[in-house]
């Protein structure tokens, strides 16, 4: 099949998926309101949860049953009751039960090795499931929480890393080695582009200055979560794109020690929901602080 019809059924792929996503967010939110925003997303974390399990911790089944449950509780109890301080609590007992399996684990083969069909360097997996399936989700949904306009927080927080990550593919894929020698990172993603990189950041951050300066929007509460010094929404912008850009490195790294090309395939032409929020789960750690000041 030529390279020209796979990239073009890749697109469709990417673009119908993203449609879908989007519909499914606005139906929810139009008929349900922010708590059908939450449960919704929560589900979503939960399945997330399972992709980076399989990325950081496989295989044991019965560990996995034990943090789902763990992760449940925590996700639909903290909508209404549980203060976000009971958080490192969760932690404590993501690191808790880990060496609680370890342990029988070990015995049950009669050796105090860890199974060697587990991930090396489980002790920074175990950190690693913790905050790509608790801590950053929770700071997410956490937005909804926190303002009086906390849906639109949490779309805003999307929508700029969607652009960022949009704007990066088609920019890569236009001028990717035409100015840049080198890739970005090769290490961890040898498709990432210097030039994607740099084109998604200035497009992300011209888009949202002219959305603000013009209102594109007709969306009052959305123009006021903007800053109306545009040096001062530039800078936000662009760190927003450079925390979003560090997480989807950061969980290409974790592919490629697992030895996967994508977390999952729930999300045709994406991948996994994992390879999707990666971005979106470390930007909303600098907005949450953002919105905390």
């Amino acid at each position: 099949m030529p390279k020209t019809k796979v990239l073009s059924k890749s697109f469709t792929q990417r673009l119908l998926s993203a449609l879908a996503a989007l519909l499914l967010l606005f139906i929810t939110f139009y008929f349900f309101k922010t708590t059908g925003l939450y449960i919704l997303s929560s589900v979503v974390v939960l399945v997330m949860s399972y992709e980076v399990f399989n990325l950081c911790l496989k295989p044991s089944k019965p560990l996995f049953f034990v943090f789902f449950i763990s992760r449940s509780l925590w996700f639909f109890s903290f909508l209404k009751f549980i203060n976000l301080n009971f958080l490192w609590l969760f932690v404590f007992a993501d690191i808790f039960i880990w060496l609680l399996f370890e342990r029988f684990s070990a015995l049950k083969n009669k050796e105090n090795l860890i199974d060697e069909k587990r991930p090396k360097n489980t002790q920074e997996n175990i950190l690693s499931f913790s905050f790509y399936s608790l801590v950053t989700p929770t700071l997410c949904l956490s937005h909804l929480k926190m303002t009086e306009h906390g849906a639109l927080a949490l779309f805003t927080l999307l929508f700029v890393v969607l652009c960022f990550d949009s704007f990066s593919y088609f920019c890569g894929k236009a001028f990717g080695g035409v100015f840049f020698k080198s890739k970005l990172y090769p290490k961890a993603s040898p498709s990432k582009t210097v030039e994607g990189a740099l084109g998604g950041l200035i497009s992300t951050s011209i888009f949202i200055l002219l959305i603000k300066k013009f209102n594109l929007f007709a969306m009052p509460q959305f123009d006021a979560l903007l800053p109306n010094n545009s040096l001062i929404l530039f800078s936000l912008v662009v760190i927003f794109c450079v925390f979003s850009l560090c997480g989807d490195l950061l969980e290409s790294l974790l592919k490629r020690s697992a030895g996967v090309k994508d977390s999952g395939s729930i999300m045709p032409g994406h991948g996994g929901i994992f390879d999707r929020l990666d971005g979106v789960l470390m930007a909303s750690v600098f907005s949450y602080f953002l919105l905390t000041l």
